[in-house]
């Protein structure tokens, strides 16, 4: 893998260009404010309803994936039916 000095590009094994930049520091401020004016629950908030929508797709799109959610929320006594005995 090739890269820049200013690391913000990688060539991978196939020849292909690859950008990223990557988050080095945020400088929340005393209120908890980035520079941009965003808070840090926002970004919380933002990264855990992407999950959601991601898990939420899985689950209906893979019928493993969702018998293994179900048989863990039985598990864990969230679903309390007896499906998972």
């Amino acid at each position: 893998m090739l890269r820049n000095k200013n690391n913000n590009y990688r060539i991978n094994a196939l020849g292909s260009l690859i950008f990223f930049t990557t988050m080095t520091s945020t400088n929340f401020d005393r209120n908890g404010l980035d520079a941009a004016g965003i808070h840090w629950m926002q970004y919380l908030s933002m990264t855990s309803m992407s999950l959601l929508i991601f898990i939420v797709a899985l689950d209906k799109a893979v019928p493993s994936f969702h018998h293994f959610i179900l048989f863990s929320m039985g598990q864990a006594g969230i679903i309390c039916n007896g499906f998972a005995r």
